[in-house]
């Protein structure tokens, strides 16, 4: 159904200012074929265009586009209450009440989901490593784990840790706003707009989730002859678990109470997980 006001407020004379709704993630790249208007999307799962259309034909114009890419127009309106800011976007609009957040059972599900991919990922890193020490020894080289606790540390970093963090950026960032998991969850990933994460905010989500892993990673390679001789367990180690297992508490409790089911990670990135439609 299309929307329609009699009248349309004109911004300065150049245009209006509209707000046309079409179904489905439209992807950003789109914006020039489309006028040069805004893509975001809502809640819903739509996808927003907004911006100043100089004239009726540019509008008919962007309307055949929009034919021609197969989308399914939802609504055409004029914005009367069209505010700008410095960069000429509009101002941003809360998620609505009605809303959903996704709590702490569906989250879980989700996570595990994604754990199966972060063991198939292992797999595939330790196969690919045994392979790579099988070719140097056949070559007379040897290779070894570098026996410095901070190279080391970095090393499982770089290969480890990190792919899976952009995992959760890229996917949490995408236009379906979800990795794996939360998809078969039935969840995805906004910020307060209800709109899908930057890149930057996706990342830094990820990066506090996943800081009790590289905890643990940095307290097992600072332990004296981990993994097969160890002899005593440092104090620093000690404290490095407790505050492993402090956070992740912390992670749990506030999914679990919580009125919006926010952790800290979600707090840090300003995003929220909702119920997918």
């Amino acid at each position: 159904m299309v929307d329609k006001k009699s009248t349309a407020p004109l911004d300065d004379e150049t245009g209006i200012h509209y707000e046309i709704k079409v179904k489905g993630q439209l992807d950003e790249h789109w914006a020039d074929w489309l006028g040069g208007l805004n893509i975001t999307h809502d809640v819903q799962g739509n996808s927003l265009l907004t911006g100043i259309v100089p004239d009726q034909a540019a509008l008919h114009g962007i309307l055949t586009q929009i034919r021609d890419l197969g989308l399914i127009l939802i609504s055409i309106t004029p914005k009367d209450d069209y505010d700008e800011t410095v960069e000429g976007d509009k101002m941003p609009n809360k998620i609505p009440d009605d809303i959903q957040y996704a709590g702490f059972a569906k989250r879980l599900k989700a996570f595990a989901f994604d754990t199966l991919i972060i063991c198939g990922y292992i797999i595939i890193l330790t196969a690919a490593t045994l392979a790579v020490i099988k070719i140097a020894e056949f070559m007379g080289l040897s290779l070894r784990w570098p026996e410095n606790p901070i190279l080391a540390d970095l090393m499982a970093f770089v290969t480890l840790i990190l792919p899976v963090i952009l995992y959760f950026t890229i996917s949490e960032s995408s236009p379906k706003q979800a990795t794996w998991g939360k998809r078969k969850a039935g969840i995805r990933v906004v910020n307060v707009n209800g709109e899908k994460l930057t890149r930057k905010q996706a990342f830094v989500r990820s990066l506090v989730k996943l800081l009790p892993w590289q905890i643990g990673h940095t307290c097992l390679f600072h332990i004296p002859g981990w993994p097969l001789a160890v002899t005593t367990i440092p104090t620093s180690v000690i404290v490095g678990y407790v505050l492993l297992y402090l956070l992740v508490g912390i992670y749990i409790a506030s999914a679990l109470i919580s009125k919006k089911h926010r952790t800290p990670y979600d707090w840090v990135a300003g995003s929220y997980v909702i119920e997918a439609d």
